[in-house]
């Protein structure tokens, strides 16, 4: 099934073993053998060379007793070097320099026991006092074991005066230390039963304080272990190995006692030390009667006498033979066995790297394999192989999972199992067309699963052939893609609501464009005849009349605005609901009021109905009940041509909630048409085309529904087509516990609704002005606007003063505040708006009124002129009566007043 596996899966690599030709083992081979033939080449010419001369022979001896002498002083270095430094770390310590100070013999024995104990820079302390005399030494070994005390008292006898290792060291004006490789140690012999050869180390010890010497620190090194090094070294016969210092003498017990002749005489000795002492290089090398000598000096290391130390290597001449003939045969014999040990890892390696490949390429394909068959088995996707003759012959765990089968339930079974009835006619067209084009990919169809669901799935087949080249089969990969088609529908869903939604809007924008050009037009049409037209100008009548026309649509386009900014609230989130105590009976009596006159204009009855007890009062929002009602009221009094509309309300004890129902016997709505309606969109409307019957906007309804909800209610709406529609609001009641419930009376109008006072409607007579002797300036940068404002201000009676924009008005004010009594300020304006010139006028310390004329109507714009130092808010267009009324108020105050405030002579604005 190998095979079938690798055809199932498109662009899966298979195995090429000549692919591997290039592994890294052949070219290390490679370069073995490369190194091996130079590794020839030069062995050949080392041979050629010591065939013609000798010369190299006494070159390497001389290299072997460089490299032997080197090791002595390294190793020497390396033993004396740490018990210098610590000598100079004790001769500052401050234990010792105060104990030393106090003549503290135990405590300074206590110090040298520390400084000896488990000790390996050092054998023994002792310390002298400033006259030379040894004021204490260790009293253990560096294991910790006491040291004898006869051998303690032997040395703290002696007189250590005329040692000039101590008496130089403390008499000495200088603070070096002093170094002696001596052959006569007092100490060393005492304690351990030694030669007498020993590193003596001493360093003065100052007093911080007086700079003064006040004693010595000494310590000892045995000299065995020096020479342990040398017989180590030595003990393969090179030779024999001395101490000598600059002057030629030798620091060894044997020969300055006499018992030893000097291997070589003293004044032989200056001569081979001569070389070091004066050209002040590390070492020499001479032939001296067939012996090589070596001299190398100690670096850092200086003597009682202030010299150097050297160590002389006398090297035994069959040494140097025997090493000599050992370079020769190494320069001989090394190229040969490198060679050879070249061509040899070439071959292993060559053939390490046939092996190599071997085994990894059977291991690759083993692997491809397993890899191959794990992806088979834990694919999601059903991967089944059909035979030739209809049945199954391979079966994955994805297909058991997909359609329920097992494997041995489907083996060997027919694969018409898995196809419904309906799509067995296109399988001949299916194989057909997979032995044409050898390949499918991504055909859908329908399965069928064990249960008898069907599945839709996507299906890539391609052609399987033995060894032969002959058709046996066919791989198929088969994936469930229920959910891909589920969520493509639920995008073509998506992508739908988007295209109705925009074309929604498309038409609301159409509509808008036709519901505000309509009113503009009448405005312009009338005002245009009033310019143009003597007769409709000098008829009272008719000059009236489109007066009125004028002002109604102009009202009708002041609807559509606020619609909008309610709309836009609502959608900032910036809509607010009051909540206070009103008459329930009172707000619906009022809309019956208000809405009468239009529904008698088309000849139909607006009718007031309570189907219960009503509350007396209800906690609420008035204003936007009011706003909900006039809306679902005037709908239908505009969709209903015959018959009435009736408001009928109720409360609702169970909810504690009121109801009222606006019932209509107009033209109704088909179920669509409702279930659009009940929907609320921003751009929902019956009819929406650009020729429907009835006009709007299409925003009170989604208006008026987000204003139930913010009462805590909802609109509920029910329609049946030709026969009228029934609007229900519902509203939280608020608490109305106590509250007395009562039946009211419906007449045809209640006396209450018709004596409410009307907004915005001033009873005020023509002759009558209420703002005579005010002065005020008007801040506005429209020359209509100027001498609309100004014509309404003088015929109540005030004075006006016209500054085009704000900073005329600022400057007018700040040179003499007492031309005017209150200001009317614009808040857009060139040069400098409102907001900026009213704050300029605070900041200067205006005090008298200023009133913010603006066109922005939000509450947020209110605020605004407010936080700028403005005393209250009116908007444009404006309202004559209640422009008047508001100047007044403010005005009120300064005109009672039998002295207009004067100005203050210090200041620039005094008012």
């Amino acid at each position: 099934m190998h095979g079938v596996y690798c055809d199932t899966f498109f662009g899966m690599n298979k195995i090429d073993p000549k692919s591997s030709g290039g592994h890294p083992l052949k070219i290390i081979a490679c370069f073995f053998a490369l190194a091996g033939s130079i590794s020839l080449v030069f062995g050949v010419i080392n041979v050629c060379k010591h065939w013609l001369s000798d010369e190299k022979m006494e070159t390497a001896a001389n290299v072997s007793l460089h490299s032997l002498g080197m090791h002595f002083v390294h190793e020497i270095q390396r033993t004396v070097s740490p018990a210098i430094q610590r000598t100079k770390k004790l001769a500052a310590n401050q234990e010792i320099i105060r104990a030393l100070r106090s003549n503290n013999r135990e405590r300074l024995t206590e110090l040298c026991n520390e400084a000896v104990c488990n000790s390996t820079e050092v054998d023994a302390v002792a310390l002298f006092g400033p006259d030379s005399s040894i004021v204490a030494i260790n009293q253990v070994f560096s294991d910790g074991k006491p040291i004898p005390q006869n051998r303690v008292d032997r040395i703290m006898k002696m007189n250590f005066k005329e040692r000039p290792i101590i008496s130089q060291c403390v008499s000495n004006d200088s603070t070096e230390e002093v170094l002696e490789f001596q052959t006569h140690c007092d100490i060393t012999p005492a304690f351990f039963d030694s030669t007498g050869l020993a590193v003596a180390h001493s360093v003065p010890v100052f007093d911080p304080e007086t700079k003064l010497k006040i004693g010595v620190v000494s310590t000892r090194l045995r000299f065995e272990r020096i020479s342990s090094l040398i017989e180590s070294k030595a003990s393969n016969k090179c030779g024999t190995v001395y101490f000598v210092t600059d002057q030629g003498s030798y620091f060894s017990e044997a020969i300055n006692s006499g018992s030893n002749p000097p291997p070589i005489d003293t004044a032989a000795l200056q001569t081979i030390v001569a070389p070091i002492v004066l050209g002040h290089s590390d070492y020499s090398q001479v032939v001296r009667n067939e012996k090589s000598l070596g001299m190398f000096r100690l670096n850092s290391f200086k003597t009682l006498e202030g010299g150097g130390i050297q160590v002389l290597v006398i090297a035994n001449r069959n040494w140097v033979e025997r090493e000599a003939r050992l370079a020769k045969a190494m320069d001989i014999g090394f190229p040969v066995c490198v060679t050879i040990l070249f061509f040899l890892s070439a071959g292993i390696s060559w053939n390490g790297a046939r092996l190599i490949i071997q085994r990894n390429q059977l291991r690759h394909s083993e692997n491809s394999e397993r890899r191959l068959a794990t992806i088979i088995q834990e694919s999601e996707d059903a991967i089944i192989v059909e035979l030739v003759d209809g049945t199954v012959g391979y079966w994955n765990p994805g297909a058991a999972r997909l359609f329920g089968y097992s494997t041995d339930e489907i083996l060997n079974k027919p694969i018409d199992l898995l196809i419904p009835e309906k799509c067995r006619s296109a399988k001949e067209n299916f194989v057909e067309k997979l032995m044409k084009e050898q390949r499918i990919r991504q055909f859908e169809t329908v399965r069928l699963a064990k249960d008898g669901s069907e599945i839709t799935v996507s299906i890539s087949a391609s052609i399987l052939r033995n060894e032969s080249g002959e058709v046996s089969g066919f791989s198929k990969i088969v994936r469930d893609i229920r959910t891909y088609k589920a969520v493509e529908a639920e995008l073509e869903m998506a992508r739908r609501t988007a295209e109705d939604a925009n074309q929604s809007k498309s038409e609301f924008l159409a509509n808008m464009s036709h519901e505000i050009r309509t009113p503009m037009t009448a405005i312009l049409g009338f005002a245009d005849l009033l310019d143009t037209e003597d007769d409709v100008y000098s008829n009272p009548a008719c000059a009236k009349a489109a007066v009125h026309t004028i002002r109604s649509n102009a009202n009708h386009l002041l609807t559509i605005i606020n619609d909008i900014l309610d709309m836009s609230k609502i959608d900032a989130g910036k809509m607010t609901i009051e909540r206070i105590d009103f008459a329930p009976t009172q707000i619906v009596e009022e809309v019956a009021s208000l809405m009468r006159p239009r529904a008698s204009g088309k000849g139909i009855c607006l009718e007031i109905q309570y189907d219960s007890t009503i509350p007396v009062r209800i906690i609420s929002d008035p204003t936007r009940l009011r706003q909900i009602l006039l809306n679902l009221v005037g709908n239908a009094i505009k969709f209903t041509e015959v018959g009435k509309v009736t408001v009928r309300t109720l409360f609702l004890p169970e909810s504690n909630s009121m109801q009222f129902r606006v019932v209509d016997s107009g033209l109704g709505m088909s179920e669509e048409q409702r279930q659009e309606i009940a929907k609320f969109g921003a751009f929902a409307q019956a009819d929406s085309s650009t020729t429907r019957r009835f006009g709007g906007t299409g925003l009170g309804l989604r208006i008026s529904s987000s204003l139930a909800k913010m009462l805590d209610g909802s609109i509920q709406v029910e329609s049946e087509l030709g026969k009228g529609s029934v609007f229900t609001v519902t509203i939280d009641a608020g608490d109305v516990k106590g509250i007395d419930l009562v039946k009211p009376e419906v007449g045809p109008i209640s006396q209450a609704a018709e004596s409410l006072p009307q907004v915005g409607i001033a009873p005020t007579q023509a002759s009558a002005q209420p703002l005579a002797g005010l002065r005020i300036l008007l801040a506005e940068d429209g020359p209509d606007n100027q001498r609309l404002i100004s014509f309404h201000l003088k015929k109540a009676g005030a004075e006006v003063t016209i500054a085009n924009n704000g900073l005329l008005a600022a400057e007018l004010i700040e040179s003499n505040c007492d031309v005017v009594d209150l200001i009317i300020m614009d808040m857009q304006m060139p040069e400098l708006d409102g907001y900026e010139a009213t704050k300029r006028l605070r900041d200067g310390g205006y005090k008298l009124p200023i009133l913010a004329l603006t066109a922005h109507a939000m509450n947020t714009d209110r605020q605004k002129c407010l936080d700028a130092g403005c005393d209250d808010f009116t908007t444009k267009p404006i309202d004559r009566p209640v422009l008047i009324e508001l100047v007044e108020r403010y005005g009120k105050g300064l005109l009672q007043k039998s002295i207009v405030p004067k100005a203050d002579p210090e200041k620039m604005i005094p008012c």
